[in-house]
């Protein structure tokens, strides 16, 4: 319940991405370039909002996605 609550709490609010493919030697692959920012609800709880804040730093290091040891899967949270 606390997750789903969580979850709905936090939309797209802006996106400008493009498609590019990437050429893995054996086979390509469609993935994107751009920048999404997203919006919370004003009710989530502030511990909420830091998780929230530690998951967007974290995904740099961590990587998403697919292929991420070829340089695919980046993304930064920017302020």
């Amino acid at each position: 319940e606390d997750v789903q609550h969580f979850v709905e709490s936090i939309h797209l609010s802006y996106a400008r991405i493009e498609t590019r493919m990437v050429d893995l030697q054996k086979y390509k692959r469609t993935g994107f370039t751009g920048e999404c920012r997203f919006a919370l609800h004003p009710a989530l709880p502030e511990n909420y909002r830091q998780a929230l804040h530690l998951l967007a730093e974290f995904a740099f290091f961590s990587g998403v996605g697919s292929h991420t040891t070829m340089g695919l899967g980046q993304a930064r949270q920017k302020r």
